[in-house]
This record gives C-alpha cells, sequence and structure tokens, in this order.
C-alpha cells in the first residue's frame, strides 16, 4: 500500500485537529447538554431530544448543497465559510435562555458545521488520497472521536461550575482559533498532484464513475442510502442517549459522561482501523460487520441500565463494541460509495447519502424520546435500534451481489486524483 507524502500527512493532521473542535465541541457535546437543559429549564424529554434532532436534520437537509458547493468551488472556502458559521452559531446558543432562540442556535450550528466537515471531508479523502481514502477517512474522523474524549467531561464541569452559557462560549473558542486557521491556511494547499481547480461542472467529467443522474437510476445507489438510513437511527437511538440513560440508571452526571468520553477513546484507533480494513476488503463487507456490532452494542447499553450486578461487564464491552463500530456511517459508507458510483459526482451524491444519513440521525431521538415517554425506560427504544441495526447490515451485505454498476478499482480512483 502507498504511503503518503508529506503535503498529504500535513492535509490530514489539519483536518484531524480541525474536526477535534468543530464536530466534537458541536455534535459530541449535545448529550451532555440533554439533561442540564431538562432541568434548568425544566423542559421535557420530548422537547429536549428536539436539539438533536434539530441539529441533525438541518445538517441532512444542507448536505445536498454542500456536496453541489464542493463539487464547484475550492473545498477550503468551503470549510472556511463553515466554521465561521459554527462561531456565530456556538456565541447564540451562549446567550439563548428559552427554547426557541436555542432552536435558531443549533440550526446556524448545523449548517456550519455541515460546511465545515463531512463532505467536505469525503471528497478530500476521495480525490486526494487515491487507494489510502479509507485510511484518510479513518484518521480525520478519529478526529471528531478523539474530541469527544476530552470535550464532553470538559463541557459537564464547565456547565455545573459556570453554566450552559459558559459551555458553550468555550467550546467556540478552540474552533475560532485552532480549527479556523487550520482550515483557511493548510487545507488550501494541495498536494502537488491534484488539479488546483474544482471551480465548475466541467473538470469533474474526466473523473471515473456515474453521473448523477446515472446513480439515482441504480438500484444498488438507494439500497445504499437505505441502509444509511436505518443504520443511522440505531446510531442516533444510542449516541444521544449513553449520558442520559446512565443517569437515569443511576450514574453521576460525571461517571456517565465518562462512559461516553471513554467510547471516544476506543474509537480513535477504531476508526483507523475500519479504514484499512474498507481498503483491503471493500468497504459494503466492512460497513455490514460494523453495522452488527451496533446492534450488539444497543443491548450491551440497555443491559448496563437494567439493574443486573454485572453491570461493570456490560458497560466495559459497550465501550469496546460501541466504541470500534459508532464511526461507520462517518468514515465506511463514504467508502462504499465510492465503490458503487466512483468520483465522478462524488461531492453531490456524498451530500445525498448525508441527507439519508441524517433523516435517521434525526429520526432516532424522536424515536427513542417518544418510547420513553410511553415505557418510562429507554430499553425498549434500544431494542428497536438493535433490530433496525440487522436490517441495515443486511441491506449492506445486499450491495456485495449488485451488478451493472460503474464500480471503480483503487487503481482507477488513484489515476483520477493525478489526473
Amino acid at each position: 500500500m502507498a504511503t503518503l507524502d508529506r503535503q498529504r500527512r500535513i492535509i490530514l493532521g489539519a483536518l484531524f485537529v480541525a474536526l477535534f473542535f468543530i464536530v466534537a465541541g458541536t455534535h459530541n457535546t449535545i448529550p451532555i447538554f440533554i439533561t442540564p437543559l431538562i432541568r434548568q429549564y425544566g423542559w421535557s424529554h420530548s422537547r429536549a431530544v428536539i436539539v438533536p434532532s434539530v441539529f441533525t436534520l438541518v445538517w441532512g437537509l444542507s448536505s445536498p448543497v454542500v456536496g453541489w458547493m464542493v463539487d464547484r468551488f475550492a473545498v477550503h472556502r468551503v470549510m472556511t465559510l463553515g466554521a465561521i458559521v459554527t462561531v456565530i452559531g456556538m456565541l447564540l446558543a451562549a446567550a439563548a435562555r428559552e427554547f426557541l432562540p436555542m432552536m435558531s442556535a443549533y440550526v446556524v450550528i448545523a449548517l456550519g458545521s455541515a460546511m465545515a466537515s463531512t463532505i467536505p471531508l469525503t471528497v478530500i479523502a476521495a480525490r486526494w488520497f487515491g487507494e489510502r481514502r479509507g485510511f484518510a477517512m479513518g484518521v480525520a474522523v478519529a478526529g471528531m472521536s478523539a474530541g469527544g474524549v476530552i470535550l464532553p467531561p470538559i463541557t459537564d464541569y464547565i456547565i455545573h461550575s459556570r453554566g450552559i452559557g459558559a459551555a458553550y462560549f468555550a467550546l467556540s473558542l478552540p474552533i475560532a482559533l485552532v480549527a479556523l486557521p487550520l482550515v483557511a491556511l493548510v487545507i488550501r494547499r494541495q498536494p502537488p498532484d491534484v488539479e488546483t481547480a474544482h471551480t465548475g461542472a466541467a473538470p469533474a467529467a474526466d473523473l471515473p464513475g456515474l453521473d448523477t443522474s446515472e446513480a439515482m437510476r441504480s438500484a444498488p445507489f438507494w439500497i445504499l442510502i437505505g441502509a444509511i438510513f436505518f443504520g443511522s437511527i440505531s446510531l442516533a437511538s444510542l449516541f444521544y442517549f449513553i449520558t442520559p440513560s446512565l443517569i437515569h440508571a443511576g450514574f453521576t452526571s460525571r461517571n456517565a459522561a465518562l462512559v461516553q468520553s471513554a467510547q471516544n477513546l476506543v474509537a480513535v484507533p477504531g476508526l483507523i482501523l475500519a479504514g484499512i480494513l474498507a481498503d483491503r476488503f471493500t468497504g459494503r463487507k466492512v460497513a455490514a460487520a460494523m453495522l452488527a456490532g451496533l446492534a450488539a452494542a444497543s443491548i450491551l447499553l440497555m443491559e448496563a441500565g437494567g439493574g443486573s450486578a454485572a453491570w461493570p461487564l456490560y458497560v466495559a464491552a459497550f465501550i469496546v463494541v460501541f466504541g470500534l463500530s459508532a464511526g461507520v456511517t462517518a468514515t465506511v459508507f463514504p467508502i462504499a460509495l465510492a465503490e458503487l458510483v466512483g468520483l465522478k459526482r462524488f461531492g453531490t451524491l456524498a451530500g445525498w447519502m448525508s441527507l439519508a444519513s441524517t433523516f435517521g440521525m434525526a429520526t432516532g431521538p424522536l424515536l427513542v424520546g417518544r418510547l420513553f415517554e410511553t415505557s418510562g425506560d429507554y430499553a425498549l427504544g434500544f431494542e428497536v435500534g438493535a433490530a433496525l441495526c440487522l436490517v441495515s447490515s443486511g441491506m449492506t451485505l445486499m450491495l456485495l451481489m449488485a451488478s451493472g454498476l460503474a464500480e471503480v478499482s483503487p487503481s482507477q480512483i488513484r489515476a483520477a486524483a493525478r489526473h
């Protein structure tokens, strides 16, 4: 497997650090805010879970537009604008004291985060890293999880010592002072063997793969869309309720936040490993395995909060299994998409895939919140999430038998990146 040159290593390091603060500071800290928002403002569970739902829904609705933008404009410009918008949204959240202002702030945060994170990242990995695109995705997305190790307990501490507004303000500072300069100054320096401009539709025509209309007419593309939708429901059903479910089971907020940080710690090497395996065995095979792992993690978290005397074992197993599986939608599904449709309109098609993922991520919290209001427990929501994840795994396995698509080999991807 080819090694990365110095310029690509620098770009990858900048992506790791930028996503550490942009995504971990916005997305990964949402579960830490849910219980304090309920307690401080008297919101119900059903109202509080609108926060992650609004965030993920806006992120997804904007993804096709972001994908269109990165297919036609310099990637670093889109990411720079996104980082600025994210900071503005965090400052609005810091000043919010009511439900509607907080929701409005999260709309802005979601728009900025979408422009500054996963869609541009998938395009950079696919176009600039050739046959190492899975490894590049894994390393960059590991930055999100590394941030998720450190920022949740810090956020919990600031909330309890200084308040909710101070926590949002503190999270905005490294985005403005660290992530924004990296995106604006480092990521703009493309590797020397890559075309400088993607400023119009024409340059993409020379890349291998399907056009947007061709992909939209292919059944395997829609199977992949369905698989990521169901898998994202399961992922959100777990991710956003790790801390609330453990607090509900009797854990202190500090210990519940530490569990979330621990699974993110496991996810850092897990994401890199997933990318390497996807490069070697295809994204579809690795995605199916990781989705089965998510289903197992749902059951483990349910048992961890079920009052069993073996709860330490369930918590430890959950941390490992979920940490190794949680990156499937962010890291491995884009690789599977590149395998199926190529790079010709990858940014646009990745945006549509992200839209499906976001609808799933928005559905998950609403589903679990409704089931909690009905049953008074999180167990039923975790069971439903596990079942949907197994369905998603089966759909992904179907793609291994797909035919009739312009499947693109790593050598073709690499050649196109050097076009």
